[in-house]
Order: C-alpha cells, then sequence, then structure tokens
C-alpha cells in the first residue's frame, strides 16, 4: 500500500507522495464524526474510583463532483488497472 499525506482544500482534494502533489478531484461536501464513550473504574469499593475514556471512533464521509480513480487507486490500493 502506497503511503502518502492527505489534505483537504476549499472545494478541492488533494494528496501528497512523496515531493508530487496530485489533485484527486472536487469534493463537494466533506463531514466528520467524533464518537467516544465514558468507563467507570471500579477497585474494591461499592462505587467507581474514577471516570476513563474508553473507546473512541472516527467516521468521515466525502461527497465528491469529480475524482480521479486511477490516482485513488495507487494511492490507496497499490493495485493495477
Amino acid at each position: 500500500m502506497a503511503t502518502g499525506q492527505v489534505s483537504f482544500h476549499s472545494g478541492s482534494f488533494f494528496t501528497k507522495v512523496g515531493l508530487a502533489v496530485y489533485q484527486v478531484g472536487t469534493v463537494q461536501e466533506v463531514t466528520f464524526e467524533f464518537k467516544a464513550s465514558n468507563k467507570k473504574l471500579t477497585g474494591e469499593n461499592q462505587f467507581a474510583e474514577a471516570v476513563g475514556a474508553g473507546s473512541k471512533e472516527i467516521t468521515g464521509k466525502a461527497k465528491s463532483g469529480r475524482f480521479n480513480g486511477a490516482l485513488l487507486n495507487q494511492v490507496f490500493f497499490s493495485q493495477p488497472t
């Protein structure tokens, strides 16, 4: 799998592989959702001693108006086209 830096610009989706920067496509809308849960940490006593962070999850969606599928394949999957 090829690794590269991924960044968003207003209306465009770019990726950087090595020193080269490529425009992957035109972005219409981007959303991110952050979820986390709290866990009670119990000891020998009847009540919780403290509360700490449990599992965390980040998900995202991007709606594209136009994209370069071959470039997406090269950046994320490295499969022959």
